[in-house]
């Protein structure tokens, strides 16, 4: 294969409202005021968003999907996948195996993360 095959044209650009225009997935990895600002955009332009904030997360028509687990919630989505954050799908991926062999009712667990994780506020708090 020639050399010149790998080569790509790299640029960046703002993003606005026509940016989803030629997508069919769009991952999300902003934070929820971004999210929710493109969600409407993405949508407009029949692509489908994976969103990792946690900006759609208890909405009732956005899948919660953990692809391990509820995998094929994902074909019941109305433009837009929600996912857990990391810890709740680590922890469900673990205990799910138990969970089929015996039914979990409830569940304590305590986390404890980096307070850089919040970014600059949580660091000056």
């Amino acid at each position: 294969m020639a050399k010149d095959a790998f080569k790509r044209k790299s640029f960046i650009q703002k993003t606005d409202e026509h940016s989803f225009d030629d997508c069919d997935l769009v991952l999300g990895a902003v934070g929820n005021e971004l999210s929710k600002k493109y969600a409407p955009f993405i949508k407009k332009a029949h692509a489908l968003f994976i969103d990792n904030s946690s900006a759609f997360r208890l909405e009732d028509d956005v899948p919660l999907v953990v692809p391990e687990i509820n995998g094929t919630d994902i074909l019941h989505h109305q433009g837009i996948i929600a996912n857990p954050n990391c810890s709740t799908i680590i922890g469900c991926i673990a205990i799910y195996a138990l969970h089929q062999l015996s039914s979990i009712q409830s569940m304590i667990v305590s986390t404890y993360q980096a307070v850089s994780g919040a970014g600059i506020k949580g660091m000056y708090e």
